[in-house]
């Protein structure tokens, strides 16, 4: 059954300045990584869990590291 009356779930976000622990050094470490000035809404999403943002992050990192997308199929 749809959903009707333009009614859509949130999820209230961990801001920046709620940030403690574990999920104030993740969020400082996507900020320098990326070189943004703000943590992506992604991030502040997952961060109600510390685990489920710290697995998210070190799975990004690995997918956009440099040489990451460097593949080569064998000649």
């Amino acid at each position: 059954m749809p959903i009707t009356g333009g009614i859509l779930p949130s999820i209230k976000l961990v801001t920046e300045n709620e940030a403690s622990g574990r999920v104030k050094e993740i969020y400082e470490d996507i900020k320098a990584t990326i070189g943004w000035s703000f943590v992506p809404e992604t991030s502040q999403m997952l961060a109600h869990n510390p685990s489920h943002l710290d697995s998210y992050w070190v799975h990004y990192t690995q997918v956009v590291a440099p040489g990451a997308g460097d593949h080569h199929a064998p000649t």
